[in-house]
């Protein structure tokens, strides 16, 4: 299947997908989508915000319950960092999806990328703004992860007797 349609098929109401981007109820469900991963996204960066400045871990008790908590201030600020990071990537994906349905709507139809015979700056700028923060966001989760790695923890519950063996 030809991904590309020419302007004379654009014009002419061919359609690419059977799905209609124009209809309310599929803008609705995917503004919706959109909506909630943004407040959690959101929440996330608020979450590492707050470990990042008082050293004090929100999540205590849910963490207690997975076996591993960080073992000091710093341990837990460092945490706040990497949650940070990992936040901050979220919200690049989103705005990059977010760029992407709006270029959807706004021409009716995805359209792909323009060939280099037919330029089209608002598909070409487009374009360029979801490769620059799909870079951004890869290095934001590169550097949670690395961060991520730095952080020490205490190991809580029972411990088997040699280290690998399960627990009986």
């Amino acid at each position: 299947m030809h991904l590309i349609l020419s302007r004379e098929q654009q014009s002419a109401g061919t359609k690419l997908w059977p799905v209609d981007f124009n209809e309310p109820g599929i803008r609705a469900i995917t503004f919706s989508l959109v909506s909630v991963a943004t407040a959690l996204t959101i929440s996330s960066l608020l979450v590492g915000l707050y470990s990042t400045t008082s050293g004090n871990d929100p999540l205590a008790r849910l963490r207690r319950l997975l076996g591993r908590v960080p073992a000091s201030k710093d341990d837990v600020r460092l945490l706040g960092v990497s949650m940070l990071l990992n936040g901050a990537c979220q919200m690049l994906v989103l705005a990059f999806a977010a760029v992407n349905l709006l270029g959807i709507f706004s021409s009716g139809a995805y359209t792909g990328y323009a060939p280099a015979d037919t330029v089209r700056t608002e598909a070409d700028l487009r374009f360029a703004l979801t490769i620059v923060m799909a870079v951004a966001a890869l290095c934001l989760a590169a550097g949670a992860y690395v961060v991520g790695t730095r952080v020490n923890y205490l190991t809580r519950g029972p411990q088997s007797a040699e280290p690998g063996l399960p627990q009986t």
